[in-house]
């Protein structure tokens, strides 16, 4: 079977809401596939929203039996960020009715392992766990490598750590709807900016963001293709 029909009909059957039939929670917004190179820190992110009647506190675990074991999967959840060790999140994220979160990151670092990942994000009620709803994600280091990482040159930023601008260099070898984001560690973007060029340098003011750490990527064609770090750090 071909590759790519191989990953999407992986997609196809695990990359879907699993709900009790009284949930109170629904997803939106996930990034079901992420491509990107074989030694790059690669994310996604999903919004839950609880669509009950009650508040709710919500944990998530972290399913990565289908992983290259090679790899290494980690998250966020709220305002703490888990190691790699810990598949359970301890922390639970309350939301009222109505409430969306936007906090979840599934981090998966290639460890410059060429290879197809899924893991899946299971976030439940704990007050019921069968009140739940999961995402599941394909990190793509194979087909993404030999189609799109030819095509995508970003630089890292110069300087890093910033005070008030950074640069940063881009090539795109074809044309297409591509844009520069950063994200902060909640998954949240800060910034954003169309790339209407093929080639060339940006200067980003970050005068505005506060000190901390940040990740910034080229998205192009709707997929999130490289990932590189930033440190804000203001003086």
């Amino acid at each position: 079977m071909n590759k790519k029909l191989s990953i999407l009909t992986i997609l196809s059957l695990g990359f879907g809401l699993t709900l009790s039939a009284q949930s109170s929670m629904t997803k939106h917004d996930a990034s079901g596939i992420v491509y990107g190179n074989d030694t790059t820190l690669q994310h996604a992110n999903v919004k839950i929203v609880n669509t009950g009647s009650s508040t709710i506190d919500i944990k998530v675990s972290m399913d990565n039996f289908s992983a290259n074991p090679n790899h290494v999967s980690y998250f966020c959840w709220g305002i703490i960020c888990y190691p790699p060790t810990t598949f359970v999140s301890t922390d639970p994220v309350t939301l009222s009715p109505g409430d969306t979160n936007t906090s979840f990151i599934g981090y998966l670092h290639p460890s410059g392992v060429a290879a197809v990942s899924q893991v899946t994000y299971n976030f439940f009620n704990i007050a019921d766990e069968s009140d739940s709803v999961s995402a599941t994600f394909i990190y793509d280091f194979t087909t993404g490598v030999d189609e799109l990482k030819n095509k995508v040159n970003i630089s890292d930023a110069y300087p890093n750590p910033a005070n008030n601008l950074t640069r940063i260099s881009y090539d795109l070898s074809t044309s297409g709807n591509s844009r520069l984001v950063f994200y902060n560690l909640l998954g949240s973007i800060v910034y954003e900016t169309p790339l209407t060029d093929n080639k060339g340098t940006l200067i980003v003011n970050t005068s505005g963001m506060k000190s901390g750490i940040y990740y910034y990527s080229i998205v192009t064609a709707g997929k999130n293709i490289s990932s590189k770090k930033l440190v804000i750090a203001h003086r």
